[in-house]
Formats: structure tokens, C-alpha cells, sequence
């Protein structure tokens, strides 16, 4: 039970929490974790459970953002605005500013370093792998 949570309930009598296992919850408290429920790491089944697609053979997703650019859901929008393909994405972490288009799939371990101020376009149909 996370804490804000369970000092909420507390001040309603007779209030009680539920246990619920992580195959039934996708918590979204970063963009880190936005990005990754957008992209095909995750599926909505047909009872409209946000679940992990059960095709990603690898481990959890480790996703860094760099906070600059990334930090806030326009900010994604913008920079992302379609779902990125991370099924075979072991690591992806973004430092400076990208912009990515359609139908974009990241493969392993991808690590991306703009430091100039100019905007990056990765262009419709890339395949990055690393």
C-alpha cells in the first residue's frame, strides 16, 4: 500500500484496501512509466486491463528520460507523439532533445546523447538496435 494512499483511507471509518497484483495494475507516476504503458510493452486486454504483453520474452524495461525534455506529459506528446515499439528494448535512456516519428522500433540496449540545443529527428520507420 503506498503510503499517501494508506494515510487517506485511515480517515474513513470502516475503510479497508485490496490487494491487487501487478499483472492488474500499471501504476503511471513518471513519463518513464507513460512512455512505457504507450508502447507495445503493454496491452489493453479485452475486460480493459492494462496488462504487460505477454510476447515481451525479456526483463523489465529500465527507461531513462532525460528530464529537461521529458519530464512533463506535453513535453512527451510533442517530442513522442506516437507509441515507440520497446518489445525488444532491454534499455532505453534519452539524454537532450529527440523527436521521434511513426512506427519507431527500439531493439537492446539504446542509449541516445544529444548535447547540442538543436532538436534530433529520428525519422518514420527507424529501427534503432544497440
Amino acid at each position: 500500500l503506498e503510503t499517501a494512499m494508506g494515510s487517506a483511507i485511515s480517515v474513513f471509518k470502516g475503510a479497508s484496501a485490496l490487494a491487487v497484483p501487478r499483472s492488474r495494475f500499471a501504476p503511471v507516476k513518471t513519463t518513464e512509466d507513460l512512455l512505457a504503458v504507450k508502447s507495445d510493452n503493454y496491452i489493453l486486454t479485452e475486460d480493459y486491463n492494462v496488462i504487460v504483453n505477454p510476447k515481451r520474452k525479456l526483463k523489465p524495461l529500465h527507461l531513462k528520460l532525460d528530464h529537461k525534455y521529458y519530464k512533463h506529459v506535453d513535453q512527451i506528446e510533442e517530442r513522442i507523439p506516437y507509441p515507440l515499439s520497446l518489445i525488444e528494448c532491454e534499455e532505453l535512456s534519452i539524454s537532450g532533445d529527440y523527436k521521434f516519428g511513426k512506427n519507431i522500433k527500439l531493439k537492446g540496449k539504446i542509449h541516445l546523447t544529444n548535447t547540442s540545443d538543436k532538436q534530433i529527428v529520428i525519422e518514420d520507420n527507424t529501427i534503432l538496435k544497440g
